[in-house]
């Protein structure tokens, strides 16, 4: 499960858009202040990208139980 959602400020809305929307239903934060510049290098990766996701952590409480946990921002 993703933690938090980026969105490139220059992607195509028709992208972005129905991405943001199921983020938002799901309780995902969003941000959207990079270029796709800036999100492709800071994937690691040599081509631009439209939105990149920080992935939740998941735990295992004491009961067995596990459970996602937001990674910092």
């Amino acid at each position: 499960r993703a933690g938090h959602v980026f969105l490139a400020r220059d992607a195509d809305p028709r992208l972005t858009g129905p991405l943001e929307d199921c983020c938002r239903e799901a309780g995902v934060p969003v941000a959207g202040g990079h270029t796709m510049a800036q999100l492709g290098r800071a994937c690691g990766i040599d081509v631009p990208t439209a939105a990149a996701a920080l992935l939740a952590k998941e735990k295992t409480a004491s009961n067995g139980i596990k459970f996602s946990v937001p990674w910092k921002i």
